[in-house]
């Protein structure tokens, strides 16, 4: 059963370590798949933070959600920055981001 979770941080850098639980146990092997989604400016450092956690792993990709239509569909163009922002705003919608409240609660 495939199964999606949505990571929710106040800053960037708290993502690594709960996404670091998160595949703890689960980038060994060749048969589930991991794929991790993030913005494209934090693709680099988290398939870095990725292979220093856990020392490699072919089970496990990241993408920002435009490369991965542009990889998985080999359409050209597929999503713009917009429409990858519009995408991303959809998934937020629903989320509380209490960090950007005026009480901090």
């Amino acid at each position: 059963m495939k199964r999606a979770k949505l990571i929710v941080t106040d800053a960037a850098f708290g993502l690594f370590g709960i996404l670091n639980g998160e595949l703890n146990g689960k980038t060994q092997g060749l048969d589930g798949q991991n794929l991790v989604f993030c913005e494209e400016k934090l693709t680099l450092m988290t398939e870095r933070n990725i292979c220093a956690a856990f020392g490699g792993t072919f089970n496990t990709e990241v993408y920002s959600f435009g490369n991965f239509l542009r990889a998985k569909k080999h359409a050209d163009k597929t999503l713009s920055k917009e429409g990858s922002s519009m995408v991303v705003k959809s998934v937020l919608k629903n989320v509380v981001l209490k960090c950007f409240n005026r009480t901090g609660r």
